[in-house]
């Protein structure tokens, strides 16, 4: 029969095994995951934000464990509860992303929406349905113009036609007839003919001609690249009318837990700078960013703000 003592040294045996398991399994997880996810791994252990985050939780599981080992006696408890900090960082990180789903945009295309809009229009034809109105030119003065006749005494006022038909249907040799001359006509007068001005000529030089750029209009495309993580598609910089827009087309990145977006000068960015367009959670289809004036080569970049690595980028020269 075993007595007390006998029976603590076999209770030690046992934590010490347990402990011996739990640190195989802590290290066979690690490994699975560092194998599955090779660049993810890379990237965290390359960064010393995300270093500090899982020394923090490991710092925070020793305490906890040692807490609850000396306020309840059971060690099984105590170690249990000391990896809890570790799974939740995991489970923030790693887990929860992935049951969360990609999160799909369908932004539409400037571009693709003005060539819409432009194919619509409808052109009308040539010579409307409206009719030109000519004017008339003015009627001749009538043959049958009367002049007055002044004659002397108090005899009538006589009225002379100057009309060729009157005067043939006259008879010849009457002694009534008295051969009276016509008036005279208005005299001719000449209209003269207006000279135009001669052409101006300008002295100075004329203001160049500007052209205005027809918008959207397309200022640079270029390729979506992961780094340390899955990421493909496009990234073009686009005009249009309220500015400019960062546009991701058929585009997939692998989900994380805080992604920023930055718009950094150069090519080939790494870290973040230039302007910052804030939290990007969109990880398929197209969206399209507003982003202030950009110029030159520019690196649209997907930051991980939580572990402080790059996800993605696209360098862009600008037009």
């Amino acid at each position: 029969m075993l007595t007390n003592a006998g029976r603590e040294p076999r209770r030690r045996r046992w934590e010490r095994k347990w402990d011996v398991i739990g640190l195989i399994a802590l290290a066979v997880g690690g490994g699975v995951w560092a194998l599955l996810r090779p660049g993810i791994a890379r990237s965290v252990l390359g960064s010393p934000q995300a270093l500090l985050i899982l020394a923090g939780a490991l710092l925070l599981g020793v305490v906890v464990g040692l807490v609850v080992f000396r306020w309840s006696r059971r060690p099984l408890v105590a170690r249990g509860l000391a990896l809890v900090p570790m799974l939740v960082v995991f489970l923030w990180s790693e887990i929860l992303p992935q049951v969360r789903g990609p999160v799909v945009a369908a932004d539409a295309d400037p571009l693709a929406v003005a060539a819409t809009a432009a194919s619509d229009v409808t052109v009308p034809p040539l010579g409307g349905t409206g009719s030109l109105t000519t004017a008339s030119a003015p009627s001749s003065p009538t043959s049958e113009t009367s002049y007055p006749l002044s004659t002397t005494g108090s005899s009538p006022r006589t009225t002379v036609s100057t009309a060729a038909s009157e005067n043939s249907s006259r008879p010849t040799g009457s002694a009534s007839d008295t051969d009276v001359p016509s008036p005279p006509g208005p005299p001719a007068t000449s209209i003269p003919t207006p000279t135009p001005p001669p052409p101006t000529v300008a002295t100075g030089s004329a203001p160049p001609a500007t052209a205005t750029a027809v918008l959207p209009r397309l200022q640079g495309s270029g390729a979506l690249v992961g780094i340390d993580h899955r990421a493909s598609g496009v990234v073009r910089v686009i005009d249009v009318a309220e500015g400019a827009v960062v546009r991701f087309e058929d585009f997939s990145v692998e989900p994380g837990p805080d992604y920023v977006l930055h718009v950094v000068p150069g090519a080939d960015a790494v870290e973040p700078g230039g302007q910052d367009l804030g939290r990007f959670a969109t990880t398929d289809g197209a969206v399209n960013v507003p982003i202030a004036d950009v110029s030159g080569v520019v690196t649209v970049l997907i930051w991980c703000r939580a572990y402080a690595v790059p996800v993605a980028a696209a360098t862009i020269t600008l037009a």
